[in-house]
């Protein structure tokens, strides 16, 4: 579990509101950048993504969020309902590189209309796979009358395991169940996130700070008390007196 929560973190920049992800990835893919320059310039071969003349931003992000990103927090939103928003934000930044991907595309003159249009729809069924596979389509997107989620929610899910899929993002609490007595996440609290957690409330340590607490008040409140080695011990030896 541990090491779930560390790489958790690790990659929580693309879960995080567009101008911080967008901040993080530049410099990370500037440091791939300067590793690919120095492999050419040791006459090695470029490692992938690590190209500056051949790496385009927007799909490497696109590849990133699908295979890497999406996995981890769709099942670690279910573990943690508390970060579910994080998946929302998840599925925005994935319709903006989509964006960002469809503008290279129509300003690139070296391709035609129709390469052009098969590119999209190739990114756009992408999009709708990923939404169907790890997410539900309802409630995944900030705004439904947006280009990009009007073509993804147009388009019946592709398998039936897609239409399946529990609707995580449907309500900040999953069920009855799970709910501790009292107020369990900053979604549910009257106080501003920054007041709630002292810091950011866009943060991965503020969200997970509060699914944390709700994980360890379950715990707390559903096992059963243990005796000390000392009771016991006293419980032996008074069996033993009996007999």
């Amino acid at each position: 579990m541990l090491n779930v929560l560390l790489h958790s973190a690790d990659i929580s920049n693309a879960v995080k509101p567009f101008p911080t992800y967008k901040t993080w990835a530049t410099r990370v893919l500037e440091e791939f950048f300067k590793q690919g320059d120095r492999e050419k310039a040791l006459g090695l071969p470029v490692s992938p993504m690590m190209d500056r003349e051949t790496t385009i931003v927007s799909v490497s992000q696109i590849n990133f969020i699908e295979f890497v990103v999406a996995p981890l927090y769709s099942a670690f939103s279910k573990m943690f309902p508390e970060t579910q928003s994080m998946c929302v934000e998840l599925i925005e930044n994935r319709r903006i590189w989509q964006e960002h991907f469809e503008d290279e595309l129509e300003r690139d003159a070296s391709t035609t209309d129709e390469q052009k249009k098969g590119k999209r729809d190739q990114f756009e069924k992408r999009f709708r796979g990923l939404t169907d596979k790890h997410f539900s389509r309802r409630n995944a997107f900030k705004d439904a009358e947006d280009p990009i989620a009007k073509r993804v929610l147009s388009t019946p899910p592709n398998s039936r395991r897609g239409s399946a899929v529990s609707a995580v993002h449907s309500s900040p609490l999953p069920s009855g169940r799970s709910t501790p007595s009292r107020k369990r996440s900053i979604l549910l609290n009257n106080n501003s996130p920054g007041e709630e957690c002292g810091h950011n409330g866009d943060s991965f340590v503020c969200m997970l700070s509060s699914a944390l607490k709700a994980a360890k008040q379950n715990g707390l409140s559903s096992s059963p008390r243990r005796a000390s080695p000392a009771s016991a011990s006293l419980r032996l030896s008074g069996a033993d007196a009996e007999t």
